[in-house]
């Protein structure tokens, strides 16, 4: 859902968000499958952001890490952040969920947030 709308052109950010809420509306049972379905890849940084997503919400809804995303493709070889600014690097150092710290991805704490 969310590779394919980036390799449409769409931003994946924004795919991202909506991944997300149609995930916080899924019922548990379907939530397994939301993060099993493997996205074909489209970008080094998006193919991370992704297996690091599906790992995360695993985690934290009780759901079996699905094995793709811990193929090595799926970890950067180089830091990646959110934001540009120096000052908040650190921050986002510190607040980085796990899954995405362990492949180089650095993000804000609410950047995973919905309301």
């Amino acid at each position: 859902m969310v590779a394919e709308r980036a390799l449409a052109g769409e931003s994946w950010r924004l795919a991202v968000r909506d991944f997300l809420d149609a995930f916080g509306r899924a019922l548990p049972e379907e939530r397994q499958a939301l993060v099993d379905d493997e996205p074909p890849p489209f970008d080094e940084v998006g193919d991370a952001y992704l297996a690091a997503l599906a790992e995360h919400l695993a985690f934290h809804h009780d759901l079996v890490r699905p094995g793709w995303c811990v193929e090595p493709r799926r970890f950067l070889r180089r830091m990646w952040f959110a934001s540009d600014s120096p000052g908040l690097r650190a921050t986002a150092i510190q607040q980085s969920p796990a899954a995405f710290r362990r492949r180089g991805l650095f993000i804000g704490a609410t950047t995973l947030q919905r309301v």
